[in-house]
């Protein structure tokens, strides 16, 4: 999936995809790092 999107995030949600699931990361993965979305799911 990531031909969809070379070029835009596609580095940054392919971190943030092998890092969590991939779900709450999408809407959660505006705040600043992968880590810390694992860190703050409150």
């Amino acid at each position: 999936m990531p031909s969809k999107k070379s070029g835009s995030g596609n580095g940054k949600q392919t971190i943030h995809r092998s890092s969590i699931s991939g779900k709450f990361v999408t809407e959660k993965h505006v705040r600043k790092n992968p880590r810390t979305t694992q860190t703050e799911k409150r």
